[in-house]
């Protein structure tokens, strides 16, 4: 059964800065780049295993500047948004991939 979009927002810090977002329940992760005005937006249901309520979304954030939040999915409301902080200005240790 195809599941319902769920969009997460995002406001990162800076254009064209990575952007990772991983259910920790499922594993799934999915990525794309923030935009000019530093978006992005992301849809679980194009995550490989169905998202449910409740999961908790890491977003991670790589570029000149980092972040790094969670969100839980909240079906009710069916959307998620987030705004990204920096966590650092140095991208040592700091991956898109773990």
């Amino acid at each position: 059964m195809p599941q319902f979009p769920y969009i997460i927002a995002i406001t990162g810090t800076n254009e064209g800065n990575w952007v990772k977002a991983t259910n920790r329940t499922t594993g799934d992760t999915l990525t794309t780049y923030t935009d000019s005005s530093s978006q992005a937006v992301l849809d679980l249901a194009n995550m490989d295993n169905d998202y449910t309520n409740s999961d908790v979304i890491e977003i991670k954030e790589v570029g000149l500047v980092n972040g790094e939040t969670t969100t839980t999915v909240d079906t009710d409301v069916g959307v998620g948004t987030v705004t990204m902080s920096s966590t650092s200005s140095s991208s040592e240790g700091f991956s898109i991939w773990n």
